[in-house]
C-alpha cells in the first residue's frame, strides 16, 4: 500500500504550521501528546524523565523526507526509521519558526551520551546515518521521549541575533509589529503572538481578484525574475457552514467573498509566497491567502439570509503545496492565520448564535478538494470543493476556492520580464464536463428519433393490387 495509501503522509504528516509560513521544516514522533506544543516549546520542556532527542540534519525539508519515504510511489519505504515514526503513538510535522539556541553541552557525537541527558542533538550529515542512528537511540532510551527531524541551520550553539522589528505601512490592514532578519526578504514571517496570529510587513492593500505575487498589478511594486517559479489566481472565496443533526443528516449555507464591485481588496507581501520548488516542481510552496472584508457578506438561502461576514474582518490562510519527485503536486494543507467571525442575523434558524473560526484552524482534508496537477501543468477550476475545521458541536466551516488557478512553473519571459501561467492546464472539471454530457445526451435522443423513424418507414407495406401479375396493370399516359 502507498505508505497507508498516502494518507499518513497527508493527514499525519501534513504541514501543521503556527499561523505563519514556517522557516525550518521538522518531522516529531513520540509516545507523549504532541498536540498544542512548539518546537520551542517542547525544547524548553525537555527533562530527564522526558528527554527530547534532535537530529539535526543538513538541508532537511519536508520534500526531503517525502522522497526518502517514497510516500507518492506504489512501494512505499518500510525501514526501520519510517515504521518507528508510522508506529509512533503521536507524529506530526511542524514548523521551527526561528533558529533555537541551545546548549553546547547538549550535542553528542555516541548512542551512549544520550542517556541522562535532557537534550540530546545529533550533528547528521546524511538521511542514511540518520537511518542507522534513530533506531539505535530508540532501543537505548527507555523512558518516554521525543524525536525531532529538523535542518542543522535550524539549531546553533552561539547567541541567537537579535532580530530587528518592522511595522506594517498600511494602516488598513490589521497587522501587528513583526520582527524579522533584515537580510531575509523572502523568508517568511517568525512565530505569531497569541493575540496577533497573523503578522506581516510592508503590506499593501491592493484591489482583487487575488494574485500572488501581484504580476502587472499597479501599485503591487513587484518585478519578476527567472526565480520565481510560482503563481497563484484567485477570483473568491466561497466560505461554508455545515451544521450537523442527530439524524445523521448535515445542512450546507454558504456566502461568496469576491471583490464585491470592487470594494473588498487582498493584501500583498514578499513573504505571502514562499516558493521553495525546484525546476522539476520538486518541494514546497506556499501562499498566503488575505482578503479584507470592506462590505457585509450575506448568505441568503431561499431569499431568507441565514448568516452574516461582517465589514472590518480579514479572511486569512495559508495554502500549502507539495511536490513529489515522481512530478505530481497537490495542495496537502490549509491553516487558517486570523480568526474569522460568522453572525448569525436577527430571528435566524440556521445558527443559534455567532460562530468564530480560530486563528491556527489547520486541515489536511484538502486532498477532497482534488486541488493538483503534474510538471509543466497549472491548475485551474471554477470551484473547488470545501476544506472543513471544525468550530464546535455539530458546526463546522470549510474554505473553497473559487476561480482558481495555480502554477508551480510558471512562465517567464526574459524580454519583459513577464510572468505568466503556463498554457497546458490540468482542469478539475475532468473529461466530461456538464456541456458535454448535454450534447452526448442529446446525441443520443436524436439518434434515437431518427432511427425510430427509420424503422417506421421501413415498416410501410404497399397495396397488393401492384404486386398481384393477374391484374391489369395501371397505365399512365404521358404527353410532351
Amino acid at each position: 500500500m502507498m505508505f497507508a495509501a498516502m494518507s499518513l503522509i497527508c493527514a499525519l504528516f501534513g504541514l501543521i504550521v503556527s499561523g505563519t509560513n514556517a522557516a525550518f521544516d521538522s518531522i516529531l514522533w513520540s509516545s507523549l501528546p504532541l498536540d498544542g506544543k512548539s518546537v520551542e516549546d517542547i525544547v524548553a520542556s525537555s527533562s530527564v524523565s522526558s528527554p527530547v532527542v534532535i537530529y539535526a540534519l543538513t538541508d532537511f525539508t519536508l520534500a526531503t523526507f517525502t522522497h526518502q519515504a517514497n510516500a507518492f510511489d506504489s512501494k512505499p519505504n518500510d525501514s526501520p526509521l519510517i515504521s518507528q515514526i508510522r508506529q509512533a503513538e503521536h507524529h506530526k510535522a511542524q514548523s521551527v519558526d526561528n533558529i533555537l539556541q541551545i546548549s553546547p553541552d547538549a550535542v553528542v557525537h555516541r548512542i551512549d551520551d544520550v542517556v541522562g541527558k535532557p537534550l540530546a542533538v545529533f550533528q547528521v550529515q546524511s538521511w542514511q546515518e540518520l537511518e542507522n542512528l534513530a533506531p539505535q537511540v530508540e532501543q537505548h532510551l527507555k523512558e518516554p521521549f521525543v524525536s525531532i527531524i529538523s535542518s542543522g541551520a535550524a539549531f546553533s550553539t552561539k547567541p541567537v541575533e537579535k532580530r530587528q522589528k518592522r511595522v506594517s505601512v498600511s494602516s488598513d490592514v490589521n497587522f501587528g509589529d513583526e520582527e524579522q532578519p533584515p537580510e531575509e526578504h523572502r523568508r517568511p514571517t517568525g512565530k505569531s503572538k497569541p493575540s496577533k496570529p497573523f503578522q506581516a510587513t510592508r503590506a499593501v492593500e491592493l484591489q482583487m481578484p487575488v494574485v500572488l505575487p501581484p504580476v502587472n498589478i499597479s501599485g503591487g511594486g513587484f518585478v519578476p525574475t527567472p526565480n520565481d517559479l510560482c503563481l497563484f489566481y484567485l477570483e473568491a472565496i466561497n466560505v461554508v457552514v455545515m451544521r450537523g443533526s442527530t439524524a445523521g443528516t448535515a445542512v450546507f449555507r454558504n456566502v461568496i467573498v469576491d471583490g464585491a464591485n470592487g470594494t473588498n481588496t487582498f493584501n500583498w507581501d514578499p513573504s505571502y509566497v514562499n516558493c521553495a520548488v525546484s525546476n522539476m516542481t520538486v518541494g514546497v510552496a506556499k501562499f498566503t491567502v488575505s482578503v479584507n472584508v470592506k462590505t457585509d457578506m450575506v448568505a441568503y438561502y431561499e431569499q431568507t439570509a441565514v448568516f452574516i461576514i461582517r465589514a472590518g474582518q480579514t479572511i486569512a490562510f495559508e495554502l500549502t503545496f507539495n511536490g513529489s519527485y515522481t512530478g505530481y503536486w497537490n495542495l496537502v494543507h490549509l491553516a487558517m492565520l486570523e480568526p474569522l467571525t460568522i453572525s448569525n442575523v436577527a430571528n435566524g434558524v440556521f445558527l443559534s448564535g455567532d460562530i468564530i473560526l480560530p486563528a491556527n484552524s489547520n486541515t489536511s482534508s484538502t486532498r477532497y478538494m482534488g486541488v493538483e496537477s503534474f510538471f509543466q501543468y497549472a491548475y485551474a477550476c471554477s470551484g473547488t470543493q470545501a476544506a472543513f475545521m471544525n468550530v464546535g458541536e455539530n458546526l463546522m466551516v470549510g474554505i473553497a476556492l473559487n476561480n482558481v488557478e495555480v502554477d508551480l512553473k510558471a512562465y517567464y519571459g526574459a524580454n519583459g520580464r513577464f510572468l505568466a501561467f503556463n498554457r497546458d492546464v490540468y482542469d478539475c472539471v475532468g473529461s466530461f464536463s456538464v456541456g458535454s454530457w448535454m450534447g452526448i445526451i442529446c446525441s443520443l435522443v436524436l439518434a434515437s428519433i431518427l432511427m425510430f423513424g427509420y424503422l417506421m418507414l421501413q415498416s410501410v407495406q404497399t397495396m397488393d393490387r401492384f404486386d398481384d401479375p393477374k391484374q391489369k396493370q395501371i397505365v399512365i399516359n404521358f404527353k410532351e
